[in-house]
């Protein structure tokens, strides 16, 4: 058993240990009740200025611009310089089925055509079991459209 003297004893309550953990919501609530000053991460916010008021209760500025839009702005907080947007891939739009005057088409397109992921229409290249057969020209798929029309009830 560990024996302390009163003043250990008194300088421990005084002083507790730092904890390897934050502070909980409750214990900073206490500290804060105690000492009547504002705890962030544990440490007393004695010199700053208190809020002036809730950021929620304050009404954001509403101006027009020069074209006549209406433009809300919110005086608390500068705007965020976020990224731009993702540059997307552009949208691929294939001709009608019925103008379609190739023989054969690639795998995106005849996935296009039958409503398939061209994914899928590579398992039915490797297992040989779909609608419609694929021909190899120069390692590439090459899907005939007789047997897409054909699949699909056009032909």
């Amino acid at each position: 058993m560990l024996l302390l003297s009163l003043s250990e004893r008194r300088h421990r309550l005084e002083h507790p240990m730092q904890s390897a953990y934050p502070p909980n919501a409750a214990k900073l609530a206490a500290a804060e009740k105690k000492s009547g000053a504002t705890i962030v991460a544990g440490k007393a916010l004695s010199e700053a200025a208190p809020p002036t008021g809730s950021p929620l209760k304050q009404e954001p500025s509403v101006a027009e611009n020069q074209s006549g839009a209406v433009v809300i702005a919110s005086a608390e907080a500068p705007p965020v310089d976020a990224p731009p947007p993702k540059a997307r891939a552009p949208r691929v739009v294939y001709t009608p089925i019925d103008q379609e005057t190739r023989s054969h088409v690639g795998t995106q397109q005849a996935g296009y055509y039958l409503g398939r992921a061209a994914q899928t229409l590579r398992i039915w290249s490797c297992r040989e079991d779909g609608p419609v057969r694929p021909i190899r020209v120069h390692g590439r798929l090459m899907w005939p459209m007789a047997g897409i029309r054909a699949a699909l009830g056009l032909s």
